[in-house]
């Protein structure tokens, strides 16, 4: 399968190999929080971390589990406006496997 981030659209959309869309989050499950997502990345745990590029003030980043909860957000100062980003492990590695970005 395949993870796209649809910057102007404000959605992340999963694809199967027949092109059919498999998963998909959007604003209207995320009450407006996503702000043109550019990076996404599903975690070996089965939750997508998504970054938003316009978010100069409020949340960049957000970890959602497969119901589109939200598990974890980042509203730091430092890492607004969010392009592309890598998930390491507590000891600095990357995540296991091979990430779906």
């Amino acid at each position: 399968n395949t993870l796209i981030s649809l910057t102007h659209g404000n959605k992340v959309v999963e694809l199967d190999q027949a092109g059919e869309i498999v998963w998909l989050v959007n604003n209207d499950d995320m009450n407006g929080l996503f702000q043109d997502p550019c990076g996404c990345q599903r975690l070996a745990n089965g939750n997508t971390v998504v970054g938003s590029h316009a978010a100069w003030q409020g949340t960049s980043m957000v970890e959602l589990n497969t119901d589109k909860q939200i598990v974890w957000t980042s509203d730091h100062p430092y890492a607004a406006g969010v392009h592309h980003f890598q998930i390491l492990t507590t000891n600095g590695q990357p995540e296991p496997g091979m990430p779906m970005k």
